[in-house]
């Protein structure tokens, strides 16, 4: 089953599992703008966004997702998705509270601990707070907030699914019902699954010790990594990427394999852009990191057709180092800011020839042969490559720079299916 068959798939199923309590939640009494109505429109409301949680979580996690899928890149779009348009149905849950049983807005927020029934009101209430300082942090002002304050900021999530888990059973009317209390669980046993697979993920036990053979400096900013394998070592393919972590306490971060052997050995360029890179980038031979991988469905047979166009931004030219060497039909178009931040450029000229052109931004002084200056453009495209339409585009770079030329290739009238985007982003 393909990528994409698995993705529809995956939304059938979030559908599917969201339909029974539409059946299984008692229809009101009377129908129209009745307490009933409201009260059943929150029961609906409340389990179905229990559910979008609890699939966020999957989604979200890679130690459960990573089990069925390798292109995990869509899996977070969907994740991201669902976090940003399902808190519609979350928040409808409390709204129709408050309409049910004329209540002021502040009874959803207030925490209270008077009586049992208000604690357990108290559990959703906590659970709404941190939902909705996730939602803004994620989708209102995610681009003013750095990666690291998010991410810890996102870890809020877990406690908002028990804490929701926590809310049902006391307090639930319709929980009364047989066929509601086998559902919810199945959710919590789903939960507890999810959890324990979360956290083996997070002790290691999905990951493989890597031996740093040498770190070595290839310009002012990006470094070049051996990693050989303590034990076993993962299959690998041209495109793929891996995570890399210092210790067991420490970050992971994704890293596009640039090469790798067939005892095992892999090779892994990276740029430096902030904490993480900068310690890796001081490591030594000897030392020990953790990879887990590989993920990823870029450039994967039989999807790369010949004299297909790679182009590439900055140090998004890992992915194609190993087919573009081996595979030197291709076209590489290679944008960067100057000649001298161009890694492996002489490599790619002596294995390509005409068909490899630097894109250089601000280049100072005379061009050389197969340069070319200004970003990168239709214009451009259609000057190198021969025949431009009725290529297959393999674009990877910052998230900025692929939708940028996504655009500049539909004005050359390439069709969609034949572009493909990577994009080097957290």
């Amino acid at each position: 089953m393909t990528e994409k068959s698995r993705h529809k798939l995956v939304i059938v199923a979030i559908i599917i599992s969201t339909v029974p309590f539409l059946l299984l939640v008692p229809s009101p009494s009377l129908w129209g703008l009745t307490k009933s109505t409201a009260l059943w429109g929150s029961s609906v409301a409340g389990y179905i966004g229990l559910s979008l949680l609890l699939w966020q979580f999957i989604l979200g996690t890679r130690a459960i997702s990573g089990l069925f899928f390798k292109d995990l890149a869509a899996k977070l779009k969907l994740h991201s998705w669902l976090g940003t348009y399902g808190i519609v149905i979350f928040l409808l849950h409390p709204l129709l509270i408050l309409v049910a049983y004329a209540e002021p807005w502040q009874y959803v927020l207030v925490p209270s601990f008077k009586n049992g029934y208000e604690s357990s009101v108290t559990w959703g209430r906590f659970a709404l707070l941190a939902i909705l300082l996730i939602w803004l942090t994620s989708a209102i002002v995610r681009g003013a907030i750095s990666y690291r304050p998010w991410k810890y900021l996102h870890y809020l999530a877990y406690p908002v699914l028990f804490l929701s888990l926590q809310h049902v059973p006391d307090i639930g009317t319709s929980f009364k019902a047989d066929a509601i209390q086998a559902y919810w669980i199945c959710y919590v046993a789903i939960t507890l699954l999810c959890v324990a697979l979360r956290l083996r993920h997070v002790f290691g036990f999905d990951k493989l010790a890597y031996t740093i053979s040498f770190n070595k400096q290839l310009s002012d900013s990006v470094h070049l990594l051996r990693l050989t394998p303590q034990k076993r070592a993962p299959g690998l393919r041209a495109g793929q990427y891996v995570y890399l972590q210092m210790g067991l306490k420490t970050e992971e971060h994704p890293f596009t394999v640039l090469d790798y052997s067939s005892d095992g050995d892999l090779l892994v360029a990276f740029k430096i852009y902030g904490r993480f890179t900068q310690k890796l980038a001081l490591k030594l031979p000897g030392d020990t990191l953790l990879v887990d991988g590989p993920y990823g469905s870029f450039l994967q047979e039989p999807s790369v057709p010949p004299e297909s166009v790679f182009i590439a931004g900055g140090i998004g030219v890992t992915p194609f180092v190993k087919r573009a060497l081996e595979q030197p039909g291709h076209y590489l178009l290679y944008a960067n800011r100057t000649r001298q931040s161009a890694v492996l450029r002489t490599v790619f000229k002596k294995a390509l020839g005409n068909r490899y052109t630097d894109i250089l931004s601000r280049q100072d002084g005379p061009l050389q042969a197969g340069e070319v200056s200004g970003r990168i453009s239709s214009q451009i495209i259609e000057q190198l490559i021969p025949n431009a339409p009725s290529k297959h585009y393999f674009v990877c770079g910052p998230e900025s720079f692929t939708q940028h030329v996504f655009q500049e290739l539909l004005r050359l009238d390439v069709p969609p299916n034949q572009i493909s985007l990577e994009a080097f982003s957290f």
